[in-house]
């Protein structure tokens, strides 16, 4: 597997024998099986009483089973135990503990759908685990002799954070390209469904339009929301506007690091409140809802997302796992360029 790129070196271990719907890679450990095949065996021949049986395990010290022993083997370790043992892990860790933050399902579905190239799926774990060669990992873990501070922006230290989703220099192309494609899979959705577009173009070439309009609806897309009181926050990524029903919907979208998934989607309910409230008063609509579509820079989703999306009455599941395959593709992009880039 690392010989051909899909298990990192440095990568967990234990994850490659965990449940793929618990974040792990699903593989079988053939020593655990073989624990396993023990002790049932064991158990077999010491639970029947028949006299042939009895003989065989008075006598029997040179097979695997070792019947005369009374002594059990050890038993294999649980699926809980593995889990547990992965995330007591101080690098390899944070991901699992950032994974209870999240909607496991959903934020593992990605590794469940096998959708991924093995290589890509393999430099996603590795990213997830923490063991890609950035200056802080050089200096932090291997002990080597380096100034850790980021090659691109010369303030913060290169950690893999930084690079998936911390640095300004790259936060207005790399960052905003990749927040571009998911919010083109969630526009297209919504202007598909509202049948204002014949078609579904593949997500990497469908082109936001700033404002479709008919006479029951408004979509706009990163547009200025002008107002009679000035707001600061004036500008959701996407407002859907429904006219006959005199409601509208602000849709914001972002992608942060594991750790900032719960604060940042506090963030953005509260950050957008003010102009709902405004935008409620000038169009004298019955209701306002501001929706924070959350998917973290590895793919971990919000717990609320699938509730959030039912509200506009979208297919949620199929497209929420096609923005998560957006997000990691390109943050994968992000990080291959960004260590191929010499200081």
């Amino acid at each position: 597997m690392t010989a051909n790129r899909i298990h990192h070196t440095n990568a967990s271990v234990i994850r490659l024998y965990l449940p793929r719907r618990s974040g792990g890679r699903g593989l079988l450990n053939l020593e655990h099986l073989w624990k396993k095949q023990i002790i049932n065996l064991r158990k077999y021949f010491k639970e029947k009483q028949t006299p042939l049986l009895k003989v065989i395990c008075e006598i029997d010290s040179y097979s695997p089973l070792k019947l005369k022993n009374n002594d059990e083997p050890t038993q294999a370790p649980t699926i809980r135990e593995k889990r547990e043992e992965w995330q007591g892990k101080a690098l390899h860790g944070k991901y699992p503990k950032a994974l209870d933050s999240g909607h496991q399902t959903e934020s593992t579905s990605w590794l469940t759908s096998g959708s991924l190239y093995g290589e890509t799926e393999g430099f996603m774990c590795a990213i997830q685990d923490g063991v890609i060669s950035t200056k802080n990992y050089k200096k932090c873990i291997l002990k080597e002799d380096i100034d850790d501070h980021c090659r691109m922006c010369k303030t913060a230290p290169e950690t893999i954070q930084h690079i998936t989703s911390g640095c300004p220099t790259i936060a207005h192309t790399e960052y905003l390209k990749r927040h571009n494609l998911t919010a083109g899979i969630l526009h297209q959705k919504i202007v598909t469904k509202l049948k204002l577009q014949e078609s579904e173009d593949p997500y990497y070439t469908y082109v936001l339009q700033p404002v479709i309009e008919t006479d029951s609806w408004k979509v706009y897309w990163d547009i200025t929301i002008r107002t009679d009181k000035t707001v600061a926050a004036n500008r959701p990524d996407i407002v859907l506007h429904d006219k006959q029903r005199k409601e509208a919907f602000f849709i914001d979208i972002a992608h942060p690091n594991d750790n900032n998934l719960e604060k940042t989607e506090r963030e953005k309910i509260t950050k957008y409140f003010e102009l709902s409230q405004e935008y409620k008063a000038i169009y004298k609509l019955n209701k306002v809802t501001v929706l924070s579509n959350i998917i973290t820079s590895t793919g971990l989703i919000s717990k609320n997302m699938e509730t959030y999306f039912s509200k506009i009455h979208l297919d949620n599941k199929p497209m929420i796992r096609l923005m998560q395959k957006s997000v990691i593709l390109e943050t994968c992009r992000i990080v291959r360029k960004f260590l191929n880039i010499q200081e």
